[in-house]
């Protein structure tokens, strides 16, 4: 018996040792201690190395483990990695999770994958090291092949949870991108997939070669091998971690379509009493009433059994030999059943009336209870509530619409329709348009509906509460409430100085009048008290002839009265000149001091793009959600000769920019373009590193696409060449007997030699080729595939890339506003580059582009010079330099003009006679400072528009300026010339004044000038309703520069001009000096003539070219001088 004890003892302790064993954590691989071509290599670990606690991980590889392994860390049975190993699997997972993350549950069931075979404390129970290489020089040695023994359900599992997963944006499976080298209609298998996962390959990031050996659960390991690798895993159709989604019906062919609105009519109770179906309810409420009525009366005749038979009570006996027995038993049941009912009345009856106030507690109980229920009590008056049932499919649909999308919105709806239906429009193209389309029915519109935006409510808590509170705005709060109305189709889009532009123009308008009738009152009151002997002549209406009729009348009217108030307003500007000028000058530097607020815009997208146009909308939108689009850099390439072409794979003749010279171009312009910096104001470097767009991350390289990219920018690997030993295959179409005739002779091998080209060709049929046939992979250095429709162009079919005739170079910069002034400096420094790499310009001992710039390096570029090789390149904000490239250079076009112009009104304006032999005499009746000062007069115009509108926020481009001033600049030169020259060519009637002169003067010439400028600023403001802000800026300003050059010249002009007459008639008469100081007085006399240069022009110039022969001269030459323009117009 003991000894039964002691052996069972004995056996018990072996299992528990074992057990032990069984359970200890041994690490077969740790640490990283060599990098081979970037790729860190593990370490064996020591002999029953155990596993390390979490703890002696880093602070950030730990996170990292726990965000990526959490599986690993429940129970803390310790990791057998170290920090080196955490993050170098977290950068190759991130890498497969820019393919695999679309699907949650895939890519967790992936990261188990590889957190088992790195981390797991049970390495030894399903990895065998099968190869290691030493490293003399540092004399160790690292892992460089294994055995992962995996449980094929674990895989079938994690190969169903990811085979369907799409590429973003694409319909490719995301697999495919991670199985090799696949044909067109191959599929990707767990087997292919492990395979090329365990595949050595240093460059696409796999450090060391893996084999998989699948394992069936049922069948236990293989000879050899002890455990195998198998964790729970999470189907595609279910969350894998708490948080985290479930992956898309796209990505999950195992998510089920989920009738959100189940129609089983006939098996769910949709009816429900007190939680239990209505049928239910009627059937146990049924039973419960009928049980209650049989124990109430059995409880009656129990009370009662002992009664007296004098009670007064008959009884029927039914055994009575008395009673019919033709009655039946029916009709026996029946009255026995009346009897009992009868009898049981009469003993409640009598119960009551002996009992009578436990009756009336009893009920008056059930009663008190009942009735307090009526505190909860609610009432509803919603449509939804009274007339739905809660389980109805409407109901059912609306709760699941609010719980996607938010609750639905409230609608106020008004309906307007006329009485007299009959009424109808004309509308356009002969169409008969109903009653509603009146201009009197739809101001009605207008009318109700600003009234309803005008209603405010006041909430119990005091607060007001209008429209704008609780509209609707599916545009954002920066927008309107949404209301769908026929007025909302006159909608003001324009605006200007915040009121539409309509409202403007009438505003404008009015004000306008308004100013012209006080300023003609205050000259009308200023001048009441004037002598008869003014001069000033006016018509007398009674007297003029009666046939006239009215509006003739009034038009004469009109016109003495601006002749009349025009001779005032000259009459008093000559008499108060001081007043005048220093009134206009007040006016004009108020004005111009709002440019220090002036902003000027090269933006292409401010330019000519409404704020309120769709795009801007749709673009605002965009950028609110998805962050601002990346700034596209573009360079295309094309070859001069396009005859020559390039033998490629397969006999396929493929285009030239195939050739390994223009490759070769292509790897020396992206090099030295990934090589460019540039400086900005603060000093800081910025480089392309700091502006690009990285899809896969920080971690990763800038996304560049590009046919180099094919090389993982390695121009080396274009000289690329391999030896493929090919078995021969029979042919489908012979004899297998006949190809095999001769058995002494072996099947031939094909030697094909593979290069470049057969690499490109790979990349074209297969973008997500990870190992082509010249074991070089298609992806880029940023982690992601290249579409070859995105890199080479100019195709004589879309669906032959290989006869493409251009190649494209496409660098996205990241368009955050925080990145924004680094990517534009960037951005400067590649035009400059391009601009020297182009024109071959040699920059050797030149500082023209160090500093800011920061180009040095485009020394490099001097002598670059192709003669089979063309290239153009687009910037994104080439269009803006561009803009302020052709800007720049009309400034001096401006100041050149205006130069010429000064000299021209300067000459043009005198009157150059000499008198008596005195060659001084023609300084007397020139007009050199008045020619100057009304130039100058016109500029102010112009820059005192420009400041009114830059204090309200309205900037513009340096375009739209230069052709203000020349707009600004031909008017107003014109009516400087109407002013001079009417003063010029007035008729002396003997003994006026240079004050009546001037009177009749601005009598006769401002009339003209008041209603040309007010047609003239109309026109340019009805400009203003344009929603391109270039036009709508320009049409504003030179509205405003017109009006402008109106007030200035008949104030500051004339003040000055009149400062100039009396110059010369002091010059003329006595006492004088001339233009330019003289120590002595000219006896000069008023000038009759018209002047040299009008006696020139009417004499000799235009008879001349009104001639026939001249005419047709002058046209011929204007056409050549065209044609010869259009030759040479870039």
């Amino acid at each position: 018996m003991r000894m039964r004890r002691r052996d069972s003892l004995f056996a018990y302790l072996i299992q528990l040792v074992t057990s032990w064993y069984s359970v200890q954590s041994y690490c077969v691989m740790y640490d990283v201690c060599h990098i081979e071509q970037s790729s860190p290599m593990n370490c064996r670990a020591d002999e029953n190395s155990t596993a390390r606690p979490i703890h002696s991980l880093s602070e950030d590889a730990a996170k990292k483990l726990e965000y990526i392994c959490p599986h690993l860390l429940e129970g803390n049975n310790g990791i057998c990695c170290s920090s080196a190993q955490v993050l170098a699997m977290s950068k190759q997972l991130r890498q497969a999770g820019s393919l695999l993350e679309r699907c949650p549950s895939c890519y967790d069931n992936f990261q188990k994958l590889w957190c088992e075979f790195t981390c797991s404390p049970r390495q030894h129970m399903f990895m065998e090291i099968l190869q290691e290489v030493d490293v003399p020089e540092t004399n160790i040695s690292y892992i460089n092949k294994v055995r992962y023994n995996v449980s094929k359900d674990f895989s079938d599992a994690l190969y169903n949870s990811c085979k369907d997963v799409s590429m973003t944006g694409s319909s490719t499976k995301a697999i495919r991108l991670m199985c090799g080298s696949l044909k067109k209609n191959e599929e990707c298998t767990i087997d292919n997939w492990l395979k090329f996962m365990g595949t050595q390959n240093h460059r696409i990031g796999i450090p060391l070669g893996i084999e998989f050996n699948l394992i069936d659960s049922k069948q236990g390991p293989d000879e050899g091998s002890d455990y195998f690798m198998s964790v729970p895993t999470t189907p595609c159709h279910m969350s894998p971690r708490y948080g985290r989604d479930k992956c898309s019906r796209q990505d999950c062919a195992a998510v089920q379509v989920v009738d959100l609105f189940p129609r089983d009519e006939g098996t769910k109770e949709v009816c429900q009493v007190l939680g239990m179906g209505c049928k239910v309810f009627l059937l146990f409420g049924s039973l419960f009433i009928f049980a209650g009525v049989l124990i109430f009366m059995g409880f009656l005749h129990l009370f009662h059994s002992t009664s007296t038979t004098d009670s007064g009570l008959d009884r029927m006996d039914y055994k009575l030999q008395s009673v019919n027995t033709n009655m039946g038993r029916i009709r026996t049941m029946g009255a026995w059943i009346q009897d009992q009912l009868k009898y049981n009345g009469e003993m409640f009856g009598r119960f009551v009336v002996q009992h009578a106030w436990f009756a009336f507690l009893f009920g008056s109980f059930i009663a008190v209870i009942s009735i307090s229920g009526n505190v909860f009590l609610k009432f509803t008056n919603d449509p939804l509530e009274m007339w739905t049932s809660a389980h109805s499919l409407a109901r059912q649909e609306k709760r699941v619409f609010e719980q996607s999308f938010g609750p639905f919105y409230r609608v106020e709806q008004i309906i307007m329709y006329p009485k007299s239906l009959e009424q109808v429009v004309d509308g356009p193209h002969g169409i008969r348009m109903g009653a509603v389309f009146h201009k009197t029915f739809m101001n009605e519109a207008f009318i109700i509906l600003s009234r309803i935006l005008g209603i405010s409510a006041t909430m119990a808590d005091g607060r007001r509460v209008t429209l704008d509170d609780v509209c609707f705005r599916p545009m954002g709060h920066d927008y309107d409430c949404l209301i769908f109305s026929p007025t909302n189709y006159f909608q003001e889009v324009c605006q200007v100085l915040g009121m539409g532009c309509k409202v403007f123009l009438l505003f404008g308008s009015l004000f306008i009048f308004a100013g012209v009738l006080i300023f003609m009152g205050f000259l009308h009151l200023f001048h009441s008290t004037s002598t008869t002997d003014s001069g000033l002549d006016r018509m007398d209406y009674k007297s003029v002839n009666t046939n006239m009729g009215r509006i003739r009348t009034m038009g004469a009217w009109i016109q003495d009265q601006l002749k009349y108030n025009g001779e005032m307003f000259g009459r008093f500007v000559v008499q108060h000149a001081w007043f005048a000028f220093l009134f206009g000058s007040f006016i004009a530097v108020i004005s111009i001091s709002g440019n220090v607020f002036l902003k000027f815009t090269n933006d292409p997208l401010e330019m000519w793009t409404s704020a309120h146009s769709l795009a801007r909308q749709e673009k605002r939108v965009f950028e609110q959600s998805f962050g601002p689009f990346y700034r596209v850099e573009q360079i295309i390439m094309y070859p001069k000769s396009l005859e020559q072409v390039v033998d490629g794979p397969h006999g396929i003749r493929m285009g030239a920019v195939f050739h390994k010279t223009f490759m070769n171009e292509a790897f020396i312009i992206l090099s030295r373009i990934l090589g460019i910096s540039a400086t900005m104001a603060d000093g800081r470097r910025v480089t392309l590193d700091d502006v690009c767009f990285r899809p896969m991350g920080h971690d990763y390289d800038c996304l560049i696409f590009s046919p180099t990219n094919y090389f993982q920018q390695n121009a080396s690997l274009l000289n690329i060449s391999i030896t493929a030993h090919i078995s021969a295959q029979p042919d489908a179409e012979s004899d297998d007997l006949d190809y095999y005739a001769d058995e002494t002779e072996a099947p031939q091998e094909k030697i094909e030699t593979r290069n470049y080209l057969d690499h490109i060709y790979d990349c074209i049929e297969n973008p997500y080729n990870i190992e082509t046939s010249t074991n070089m992979s298609c992806l880029g250095t940023f982690g992601g595939p290249i579409f070859p429709e995105l890199i080479f162009g100019g195709a004589s079919e879309s669906s032959q890339l290989t006869d493409s005739n251009a190649l494209i170079i496409t660098i996205p910069l990241n368009g955050k506003s925080s990145n924004l002034k680094k990517a534009m400096a960037w951005e400067q420094a590649l035009n400059l580059f391009w601009k020297m790499f182009l024109g071959g310009i040699d920059l050797i001992g030149s500082n023209a582009f160090d500093g800011k710039t920061g180009i040095w390096f485009i020394n490099l570029m001097k002598d670059y010079k192709h003669e089979d090789i063309q290239v153009s390149f687009m910037a994104e904000r080439s269009i803006s330099d561009e803009i302020e490239r052709e800007n720049s250079s009309d400034v001096y076009t401006v100041l050149i003009s205006c130069i010429l112009m000064i000299g021209y009104v300067a000459f043009a304006l005198g009157q150059y006679i000499v008198t008596d032999n005195n060659l001084l005499s023609l300084l007397v009746h020139s007009k050199i400072i008045a020619g100057v000062a009304g130039v100058g007069i016109i500029m102010c115009s112009a820059a005192s528009s420009i400041g009114v509108f830059s204090l309200y926020g309205i900037g513009t481009s340096k375009a739209a300026l230069v052709v203000l001033v020349f707009v600004v600049l031909a008017v107003g030169v014109n009516r400087i010339f109407i002013i001079v020259q009417a003063y010029q060519r007035l008729e002396d009637t003997g003994g006026q004044s240079v004050e009546d002169r001037i009177a009749r003067v601005c009598g006769q010439v401002m009339p003209s000038m008041l209603l040309s400028t007010l047609s003239e600023s109309l026109c340019f403001f009805v400009g203003a309703i344009s929603d391109m802000p270039a036009v709508r800026g320009f049409s504003l300003f030179a509205g405003l520069a017109v009006i402008f050059d109106f007030v200035f010249q008949n104030t500051i002009f004339l003040a000055i001009f009149v400062w100039d007459c009396k110059r010369e008639e002091a010059c003329s008469r006595w006492e004088g000096k001339p233009e330019l100081m003289y120590h002595r007085k000219l006896d000069t006399e008023r000038v009759e003539s018209e002047g040299y240069v009008y006696e020139v022009m009417g004499k000799y110039a235009a008879p001349q070219l009104m001639r026939k022969w001249m005419r047709m001269t002058v046209l011929v030459v204007f056409i050549l001088w065209f044609c010869c323009s259009l030759c040479i117009f870039p």
